[in-house]
């Protein structure tokens, strides 16, 4: 009898020095609701386990992964097994006393009956995501500000050209407007648009009508110069 009681206490110890060395945080919890839990458990939360989990969560900060929205208790992933429900890979934020800047977990549930009862327990093994999701969030403000700094690129060049448009416009309409060729050649215009009904007979009898043919001769060998 003795032996058989050294041996359970043995297999009891190796039991928990096993569940002790698991990395991952582990919580079991019973019919009652009454917890055991592993040393990892409460390092990664940095606070108890008991209190952590088995109270409201606008008193411990237990939120979604967006650090705003709380998670009510009825969702939590222990709560979940001990109603005999599943969960995958949850993602929580949890801020203690000992973990002001919080920490992200992942958790998964089920729900654990003992064998031969109605009774039912669950476990949630979780572990810490915080580098990860952390990191996710530096890549994402990263791409976000590199867009934004190739959006400027964009604008910034976008600018200069209207601002080269601009100029070149402004500069051409100064030239223009102080140009005698193009005042001779506004000229030449306004005496065609006069004799639009009677240009045929005005180039040929009319003495300034005879001049429209040496004037146009003339006017277009000052544009050939002034372009060389």
């Amino acid at each position: 009898m003795k032996n058989t009681v050294d041996d359970l206490q043995h297999q009891i110890q190796l039991m928990l020095a096993i569940f002790d060395s698991i990395s991952d945080g582990v919580i079991v919890a019973d019919e009652k609701g009454d917890l055991t839990f592993n040393q990892s458990a409460e390092r990664i939360i940095g606070g108890r386990v008991d209190t952590v989990f088995k109270h409201g969560t606008e008193e411990y900060s237990i939120f979604y992964p967006d650090k705003v929205t709380p998670v009510p208790t009825e969702e939590l992933p222990l709560v979940r097994a001990l109603r005999g429900e599943a969960t995958d890979e949850m993602e929580m934020f949890i801020r203690t006393a000992a973990k002001p800047e919080g920490v992200y977990i992942s958790s998964n549930g089920r729900p654990i009956a003992s064998p031969g009862t109605t009774a039912r327990g669950g476990v949630v093994v979780f572990r810490d995501v915080t580098e990860r999701v952390r990191a996710e969030e530096a890549l994402a403000q990263a791409f976000a500000q590199g867009r934004l700094e190739v959006m400027d690129t964009i604008l910034h060049n976008i600018g200069n050209a209207i601002t080269s448009v601009a100029i070149g416009i402004g500069t051409l309409k100064e030239e223009l407007a102080n140009n005698p060729l193009i005042e001779r050649l506004a000229a030449l215009s306004k005496t065609v648009e006069a004799h639009e009904e009677d240009w045929g007979d005005y180039v040929q009898h009319d003495p300034q009508g005879q001049q429209v043919r040496p004037f146009l001769l003339a006017l277009a060998a000052d544009f050939v110069e002034q372009n060389r």
